[in-house]
């Protein structure tokens, strides 16, 4: 039951009329049934394994208030000692501590487990072969749980005393293929509201989502097959032009599949009144590679940010860090845990996408990279004051975008690249075999956009241009929605039309078209 499937029309078309009419007043209700049925259909038996992960972390949230109220109550007892309060505290903590280090060693332990094995040969006939591995949607749902478990935790807000309202929080079907990561505090008030559609909602909803369909089938699916085809072949029989051909096309594709899913994903939620976490803000319009991860992905980013960086970043070990590089390199010294934070936190990035070297690498990658750049800001604005560059120039602001764009795709090289050492050659070739003759890069789409090579690449390129007019004008604050709505009957619905006819028309030259997400493989 993928997004753009009959069934799934029909199954949030059921899902919204009931939630209207008949659910009208016990709504929530509805959007759990649906979600777990949901959850079943796309994993089966899996969803054993999101019901450990809620039962789990909604146990110990609980188990966490309960132990502060006892740690109160003791406290308050008549004679009490300061030092003998402080005991107490500690007690509770070490308690507190202790379970929680068991809540995060079973769930995240599940998740390490679960992708070491997708790595492994599949077996016929064995678990692998036969799909049992890798839950749908693991790293969301589990991410999205322990922030609920680490806010009770740190006292941010009380736990949910029902444990169906944390479970639909946990399984709501929009978010569970690939995210945003959600936060419960943001969508607990939305999920036991009494909610109504209006029809600016309606359409304003249905237009994100063929936006989404539009990015997702015109342009991702579409070039899949090329995207295959480049990084199959062996690395050292390419020439510089197909390197760079490949990195700017899986750049298209790989944004054009995630943020054309979030959109399906926003938009679905937001028919059932369920406003989620925004996840991408026009991120190749980003002028430098901390801006671009504020910008991709953005709720895995603020995750990582609240949970592992800021945590990380006031532990006494930085804090030493911090007074020794003060010493060693005065102000500068201030930025070394935030910019060993950063690699820590990016580390975890490539991890979280795949537990191959590669990933690993591509983690450290940006991290390094982000952290050089912070390290380095004092330096880079004293070059540009000696060599008279404008940093708030129009001109500049372009070349610090095409900067981070270049450093973008290079690190997709390690994405796309298994072996770490071919990631390398296949950058070597770009300097060393350019053969900028595009014969090889016209051989490639005859072998991969299949059937009509007139009209698919003027699809793509079209799709292209649109998305990115789009995006500048986001960039620009323009409401896009409603600036197509303010154009006369002809050109609003020449548009509309024009979206739908491209989306349909993508599904004739899409081989092999499983209708599949690529960050639902994270």
């Amino acid at each position: 039951m993928q997004f753009y499937s009959i069934l799934f029309f029909l199954f949030a078309a059921i899902l919204f009329v009931l939630y209207y009419t008949v659910f009208r007043k016990k709504q929530w209700i509805l959007l759990l049934v649906g979600s777990l049925l949901f959850y079943v259909w796309l994993a089966g038996p899996r969803i054993v394994f999101l019901m450990i992960t809620s039962v789990t972390i909604w146990w110990a949230a609980k188990v966490f208030d309960r132990l502060n109220d006892r740690r109160k109550q003791e406290q308050k007892a008549e004679g009490i000692t300061k030092d003998e309060k402080k005991a107490i505290k500690k007690k509770y903590i070490r308690k507190k501590r202790f379970i929680l280090v068991v809540i995060l060693v079973i769930n995240f332990g599940m998740l390490a487990a679960f992708k070491i094995c997708n790595l492994l040969p599949a077996p016929e006939g064995g678990l692998l072969a036969n799909g049992l591995l890798l839950p749908l949607g693991i790293s969301f749902y589990t991410f999205q749980a322990v922030s609920y478990l680490a806010d009770v935790y740190n006292g941010k807000y009380k736990h949910e005393e029902n444990y169906f309202h944390f479970l639909l929080f946990v399984s709501w079907f929009p978010q569970i293929i690939q995210g945003p990561i959600n936060r419960f505090d943001k969508l607990k008030d939305q999920f036991f509201s009494k909610h109504a559609i209006d029809w600016d909602t309606f359409c304003r909803m249905m237009a994100l989502f063929l936006f989404g369909a539009f990015k997702k089938y015109a342009i991702a699916d579409v070039l899949a097959r090329t995207v295959q085809v480049i990084y199959e072949a062996p690395v050292q029989e390419q020439t510089g032009a197909v390197v760079v051909f490949g990195m700017l096309v899986f750049a298209m594709q790989e944004y054009a599949d995630f943020s054309g899913g979030i959109d399906m994903a926003m938009a679905v939620s937001g028919l059932f009144g369920i406003q989620m976490l925004k996840n991408f803000e026009q991120p190749y319009f980003a002028t430098s590679m901390a801006n671009f991860w504020r910008r991709w992905h953005i709720t895995l980013g603020a995750w990582m940010r609240d949970y592992v960086f800021y945590p990380l970043a006031v532990t006494k070990p930085m804090m030493n860090v911090m007074k020794w590089g003060v010493k060693k390199f005065g102000n500068t010294g201030r930025i070394l845990p935030a910019a060993i934070g950063n690699v820590v936190v990016f580390l975890i990035v490539g991890i979280w996408h795949g537990t191959g070297w590669n990933y690993v690498f591509w983690g450290l990658y940006n991290g390094v990279l982000i952290a050089v750049s912070e390290l380095l800001a004092p330096v880079f604005k004293r070059m540009a004051e000696k060599l008279h560059i404008n940093m708030k120039s129009n001109g500049f602001h372009v070349f610090q975008i095409i900067r981070t764009f270049i450093l973008v795709c290079i690190g997709l090289l390690f994405e796309q690249y298994q072996r770490v050492a071919d990631s390398f050659i296949a950058l070597r070739c770009v300097f060393t075999r350019p053969d900028w003759d595009l014969s090889t890069v016209e051989s490639i789409l005859n072998r991969t956009l299949a059937k009509d090579m007139d009209f698919v690449p003027f699809l793509v390129l079209l799709a292209v241009v649109l998305v990115f007019i789009c995006s500048v004008m986001r960039e620009r604050g323009t409401d896009v929605f409603l600036w197509i709505q303010s154009k006369n009957a002809f050109i609003r619905w020449g548009i509309w039309m024009l979206l739908i006819f491209l989306t349909i028309a993508s599904f004739a030259y899409v081989q092999d078209a499983g209708g599949g997400f690529v960050y639902a493989n994270f």
